[in-house]
């Protein structure tokens, strides 16, 4: 990304928040793993799994998401494909 980035093919700021967002999503899919012993590709089912997950994270990567850890995934899941979107748009447009 950050190549991307100083080639000009990507805004510095797009590159900073997509590599936030893969932080965030790489760290939340590792402690899910660790939480339920297995991969999952949300968050676990069980109140209690989602809360320890959300804690690790948060010990993990401190951040303030005050509306929670899943209201986080989703908001960054909507800006990297706004930011995909965007490339992929400007890149065809070329």
């Amino acid at each position: 990304m950050w190549r991307c980035a100083a080639a000009g093919l990507l805004e510095k700021r797009d590159a900073a928040r997509l590599d936030h967002a893969a932080e965030l999503l790489r760290t939340t899919e590792h402690i899910v793993r660790l939480v339920v012993g297995r991969a999952w590709k949300w968050l676990p089912a069980t109140e209690h799994a989602r809360q320890k997950t959300s804690e690790f994270v948060a010990r993990v990567l401190p951040r303030s998401a005050p509306l929670g850890l899943e209201a986080e995934l989703r908001q960054t899941c909507e800006e990297v494909r706004l930011i995909y979107d965007r490339v992929l748009v400007e890149a065809v447009t070329s």
